[in-house]
């Protein structure tokens, strides 16, 4: 409990307050349609997305996915942003059952809508699928944030020594 204690006094960590987990955090964005341009208060979401590649077409599948989907998700209105990430193994012969992870940052004010238009608009001329991507093994989730986005500051940053 003293090394514990040791290491937040060193680090200079002060707690925060979470939010409640009923305050979603809200963004202000402008609307604009056939009556012109409007200010929309909507909630931005992250959009988890587990993939894998046909086995022996990992070259074409992110190549696909990262030069053309993540572009066809990103003109759409609700995404904001989009990073890829391949799984890497913290021991040896470690396999989990996805091997490709995509986080969207998304904003809505209606999270199963935007998924309905987001299912019919795939496979569309709008966002195109690659028949390099297992379509039968992907999973997506929104989450909500119950925290503020938090940064390491520079005068916080500390190695801890290991001992064994």
């Amino acid at each position: 409990m003293r090394a514990a204690r040791d290491l937040r006094s060193r680090a200079h960590v002060q707690p925060r307050q979470p939010l409640a987990t009923t305050q979603v955090p809200r963004v202000v964005v402008t609307s604009i349609s056939n009556t012109g341009r409007k200010a929309v208060e909507v909630a931005r979401y992250a959009f988890i997305v587990l993939t894998n590649a046909v086995p022996g077409r990992e070259e074409e599948f992110s190549r696909w996915y990262t030069d053309e989907h993540l572009d066809h998700c990103l003109a759409l209105d609700c995404f904001v942003s989009a990073q890829r990430f391949r799984f890497v193994p913290k021991e040896p012969g470690e396999y989990p059952a996805h091997r490709y992870l995509t986080i969207y940052e998304m904003e809505t004010d209606d999270v199963q809508a935007t998924y309905r238009m987001i299912v019919e608009v795939g496979d569309t001329d709008v966002m195109p699928l690659s028949d390099a991507m297992e379509l039968t093994n992907r999973v997506g989730w929104f989450f909500e944030p119950i925290t503020e986005r938090r940064t390491r500051r520079a005068q916080a940053s500390f190695t801890p020594r290991l001992t064994r």
